[in-house]
């Protein structure tokens, strides 16, 4: 008889055991935000988003935002904002929404970057709001681009990471298209000011259910100035073939 507890004691630890870390088991996340879907913009920017979490602090995980994709498309192409959202429940006893501040994102690299509580207008995304902004608002940072990644850990310090807070994060939506994460990319093309904004989900959905992003604006890269001497030796030709039209007549 007592062999039969034991045994069942065995069990019942092992489906305990089972339970608790199937529980705590969080599959990390990995997606890629595509757009500008405005054919004013820039198309086919493609930016790499990883969410990875750790095995001994279950309310710990780490952040990369990786250019790398557009390597050999936009060589020169730079992160101006990076932007997410989570919906991380609501707090027991006050009933409001709990809501990072910036002690819990830690180790922003490269220096100078950080991240914050923002719930404004995206910049460059047609209006679309996002609860989280990192940027580089000092300027003395070094630039994050094909070459340099941008990684940061968040801390929910006594709350466990779930999946719930991210398959139920909003999914902002503007001109840009929509999605639960977002970055602004510019200063590409001989001026610097071309841009755009791409967008997607953690499951890996795309931005507006596109693959593509939108068809390339070619006017950044093909459009460019003359050079005062190409426009004096235009004008010589115009006048050349003018004078020959007239001793022809």
């Amino acid at each position: 008889m007592h062999s039969y507890k034991a045994i069942a004691g065995v069990f019942s630890a092992i489906a305990l055991t089972l339970g608790t870390s199937s529980a705590l088991a969080i599959p990390d996340y990995s997606t890629t935000l595509t757009g500008d879907i405005r054919y004013s913009n820039l198309g086919y920017l493609a930016v790499d988003v990883s969410v990875k979490f750790h095995e001994t602090d279950s309310s710990l995980s780490s952040w990369t935002v990786d250019l790398s994709p557009m390597t050999g498309t936009y060589d020169d192409a730079k992160l101006q904002a990076f932007f997410l959202n989570l919906n991380l429940g609501k707090d027991e006893e006050s009933q409001e929404d709990i809501l990072l501040t910036s002690t819990n994102f830690l180790n922003v690299a490269p220096s100078g970057w950080g991240l914050a509580l923002d719930g404004k207008n995206a910049q460059g995304s047609g209006n679309a709001v996002f609860t989280y902004t990192g940027d580089n608002k000092g300027g003395l940072s070094v630039d994050v681009d094909v070459n340099q990644l941008l990684t940061f850990d968040i801390d929910l310090f006594n709350l466990d990471w779930s999946t719930d807070f991210f398959s139920t994060a909003t999914a902002s939506s503007g001109a840009a298209g929509t999605g639960q994460l977002g970055a602004h990319i510019g200063a590409v093309g001989e001026s610097g000011k071309c841009s755009g904004f791409v967008m997607g989900y953690y499951n890996g959905d795309a931005n507006g259910g596109s693959t593509e992003g939108a068809t390339n604006n070619d006017e950044c890269d093909s459009v460019s100035v003359p050079e005062p001497g190409s426009l004096a030796l235009f004008g010589l030709g115009l006048a050349g073939l003018g004078l020959a039209r007239r001793r022809s007549a």
